[in-house]
């Protein structure tokens, strides 16, 4: 979804596929990212409303509060949803290791450089997911487990076209939504991605978005329902 800003701390668990030179996941979760995501959330919930996402906060917290009042809400909530997280890493670490195969021949299609590894952030705050490049991509953990699992294969792909497709051509947000949804429900990955799932399907794109996007089997793409 957005593009925030957050930075990478310690505490990390890789996980890497099946597949030989397939991407690498690696997982993360602990209170100092935690408090700086809430500052974060609280601080852009204008952005938020303004595009029609819900986002979380810890309980008791909204725009007006102060960082020490941020601060102290976190820390009362991180122990619960440090189990949380330790359970939707195992589960997450399943499918990343049962899809891996689909999963690489997916990012194989893309003709643009792609990172080794991805750095997951598991956080209890925001709204669905969000990313920064070149390599972090943050999960919102009150979603289902197979909702986690597609949010990272979506902010995988917003940060393999972020740089050379949507800068570059200053595509608006709801069309980069809409880009990243038909790229996720390529036929690559049927099966591990449910279809249905557009966005805002009242933003249709141009052709020619579809035409300068370097990947290799657009064949697999549903994209025309989608046209101007």
């Amino acid at each position: 979804m957005e593009n925030i800003g957050n930075e990478i701390f310690t505490g990390k668990v890789e996980v890497i596929s099946e597949v030989k030179n397939a991407m690498k996941y690696n997982f993360n979760h602990n209170l100092e990212t935690e408090i700086k995501q809430a500052k974060e959330v609280a601080g852009d919930l204008d952005w938020y409303k303004e595009n029609g996402y819900e986002a979380i906060l810890p309980v008791g917290i909204s725009r007006e509060s102060s960082d020490e009042e941020i601060k102290k809400a976190v820390e009362k909530e991180f122990s619960e949803n440090e189990k949380n997280f330790e359970e939707i890493q195992r589960e997450v670490q399943k499918l990343l290791s049962k899809h891996s195969l689909k999963l690489d021949s997916f990012f194989s299609a893309f003709e643009y450089e792609t990172p080794k590894s991805i750095q997951l952030f598991f956080t209890a705050y925001g709204s669905g997911g969000g990313y920064d490049l070149p390599d972090k991509v943050f999960v919102l953990m009150s979603d289902s487990i197979q909702d986690i699992f597609e949010t990272i294969i979506h902010e995988t792909v917003h940060l393999i076209i972020e740089k050379p497709l949507i800068t570059k051509y200053n595509i608006p947000h709801w069309q980069k939504e809409m880009l990243v949804d038909i790229l996720c429900e390529s036929s690559l990955l049927d099966g591990i991605y449910r279809k249905n799932q557009i966005q805002n399907d009242s933003e249709h794109i141009s052709l020619d978005y579809i035409e300068k996007m370097k990947f290799n089997r657009k064949d697999t793409l549903n994209y025309k329902p989608f046209l101007k």
